[in-house]
């Protein structure tokens, strides 16, 4: 496996997430072409001959039935969903699907990246933050590195 995809698709139906991933990215250190797409075209823009690193907005409808078909053809297409909250519909559904992960953005960016990196070399990433039933947390106000919905904001990791 190279240790960078040819390309990086994202399927989002959510344009202002775009600006929020590229920073993303560039923290985790993957600099392939970013490709943006509806989820409805998401099996048209992944290339047949390229590695690939397919990016889901967790808040958008996915093909799973096309995703799942994709996953067993043995491409060299890893997916992994952007989500929050996680919730466990999401996750029988990915497992379903066999997504290489699901990632909660409520995660330390630190940890998000890592957990991206392991999904491109392979290795299945399924790890959640602070979720909304995690009331602990929440009561404790443990902030959130990264939020992918309608309230953005973003810490840069410590260097």
């Amino acid at each position: 496996m190279k240790s960078q995809p040819d390309r990086i698709v994202f399927a989002t139906e959510r344009a202002l997430q775009i600006p929020v991933l590229r920073q993303l990215l560039g923290y985790c250190g993957l600099d392939a072409n970013l490709s943006v797409c509806r989820p409805d075209t998401l099996i048209r823009h992944l290339p047949p001959t390229e590695s690939c690193l397919v990016i889901l907005d967790g808040e958008a409808l996915h093909p799973w039935e096309a995703i799942a078909t994709t996953r067993s053809s043995g491409s060299n297409v890893r997916f992994v969903m952007l989500a929050y909250p996680v919730t466990p519909q999401l996750i029988h559904a990915a497992l379903s699907a066999q997504l290489d992960g699901v990632l909660s953005t409520s995660l330390p960016v630190e940890d998000l990246c890592r957990a991206m990196l392991l999904v491109w070399q392979g290795e299945a990433q399924y790890l959640f933050g602070i979720e909304p039933s995690d009331k602990r947390n929440r009561r404790a106000g443990v902030s959130q590195s990264i939020r992918m919905d309608n309230h953005f904001y973003w810490e840069a990791p410590a260097c």
